[in-house]
């Protein structure tokens, strides 16, 4: 018998693992065991290495991957090339996934957000060089529990650091969209701000900078003093990325300390 188990990367990306089950070829319907975010094309500046390790202690791991464009939802990737050994690992690069794609490129679409599907347990990660060669670790992103989820310190309109947010629908089997997506905000001193998103397609990405941030909910704030909470119909992540320091590298300011 098959056993489901949940477990954390060290970089805070939520895994779901199968334990246990005989080795077979992945498809577009096999589980997804992790996810990878933000992947750039090949035509821009910013490099991203996706690394997915086999889990398991004896088996080949067989991977799928399930990808959606940023700006339209477009859809990429297939099964790859061969196996990844047993407690093995794949470096894939962005070119990778446009041969895996038949030689598809999203470019000019925006970043790519990827399902990791297999019926082996996988691990994933991606790691992205960007601004003076700053190599960060950009696989976390938070996901939504009951349908919400909250971003935290977000930096004001204006400021040297510029942030962006990310929200993907990633709904639990159907084709249900992610509707009536709002949000829920706060300044440091508990003052509140709402405003009303657009419906995120299933496996889409709504992505905006925080100065739209400011247009949604009719506020200008300052500093890191904003806070929001993220609601919606159905089950999606968040990630907030940020173009930092005199290189411009890209940054995950998702992670939030606390105790569950």
């Amino acid at each position: 018998m098959n056993h489901i188990k949940m477990a954390f990367s060290g970089a805070g990306l939520a895994l779901l693992l199968l334990a246990g089950g005989a080795s077979a070829q992945s498809n577009s319907n096999s589980p997804v065991r992790a996810h990878i975010f933000a992947i750039p094309p090949t035509t821009v500046q910013d490099r991203a290495t996706m690394r997915i390790r086999c889990k398991e202690a004896d088996t080949a791991c067989s991977v799928w991957l399930d990808c959606t464009a940023q700006n339209d939802g477009s859809t990429y990737g297939g099964l790859m090339d061969g196996t990844i050994p047993a407690k093995g690992t794949r470096t894939l690069f962005a070119q990778d996934i446009v041969d895996i794609s038949s030689g598809d490129n999203w470019s000019g679409k925006g970043r790519l957000a990827c399902a990791v599907r297999s019926e082996q347990m996988v691990s994933a990660q991606i790691w992205t060089r960007s601004g003076d060669g700053v190599l960060v670790n950009n696989s976390a992103a938070i996901r939504s529990v009951n349908n919400q989820a909250d971003i935290e310190s977000i930096p004001a309109p204006g400021m040297a650091d510029v942030s962006n947010i990310r929200i993907r629908c990633t709904p639990e089997g159907g084709s249900a969209d992610c509707t009536n997506t709002r949000l829920e905000c706060t300044d440091d001193q508990g003052m509140r701000y709402t405003g009303v998103l657009e419906t995120i397609r299933r496996g889409a990405v709504m992505f905006f900078q925080t100065s739209t941030l400011a247009d949604i909910i009719d506020h200008t704030w300052s500093g890191m003093g904003f806070s929001c909470r993220i609601i919606s119909t159905q089950p999606f992540t968040v990630q907030v990325l940020t173009r930092t320091g005199g290189g411009g590298a890209l940054v995950n300011n998702s992670a939030t300390g606390n105790e569950s």
